[in-house]
């Protein structure tokens, strides 16, 4: 279903039933018409508004998951980083969303999925194919949504925050 064009049988602007009366620019509701909105705004695109934010969160996720997987030899001298061992990884994975959620902390698991596609694309490009790679990449998502948690502090602590400044 289509929603734009508009429909041509149903009006973009409709008569309201008011009294004549003069605008007053202090009170909208005495205007003498309506603007249909669906009709007067298309439907939302990919670079609209709405989906910046998501998309900034996802590429910047992305770019996180390179980096940590380039600093992995660099910071503990391992060729693939979660031999460094898992708990240093997930670490990393984790600051990781937290800092990319900070951007937009609802858009905390697009983050974890901009992870998860940085490191496979990183290691699609670095590392041979080999029987393992399977099972690396259905560990790199599971360890990507185990990163959540990051953004999901982020998102506790802003929500902490609210209701603590609407109680004050």
């Amino acid at each position: 279903m289509e929603i734009w064009p508009h429909d041509l049988n149903r009006p973009i602007i409709e008569p309201l039933d008011v009294p004549e009366c003069p605008i007053d620019s202090r009170n909208a509701s005495n205007l003498k018409y309506k603007v249909d909105m669906e009709a007067t705004n298309p439907p939302s695109e990919p670079n609209s508004p709405k989906f910046r934010k998501p998309l900034l969160v996802f590429v910047l996720g992305s770019v996180a998951g390179v980096i940590i997987w380039m600093l992995g030899p660099v910071l503990f001298g391992k060729k693939e980083i979660w031999d460094a061992g898992v708990g240093k990884y997930l670490l990393l994975l984790t600051i990781g969303n937290f800092l990319v959620s900070m951007i937009s902390p609802k858009h905390c698991y697009v983050a974890s999925f901009g992870l998860y596609s940085g490191q496979l694309a990183y290691l699609f490009t670095a590392f041979p194919l080999s029987p393992f790679f399977v099972l690396g990449t259905l560990l790199l998502g599971v360890y990507s949504l185990v990163s959540t948690v990051g953004g999901l502090i982020l998102v506790l602590s802003s929500a902490v925050k609210k209701r603590a400044s609407r109680k004050a």
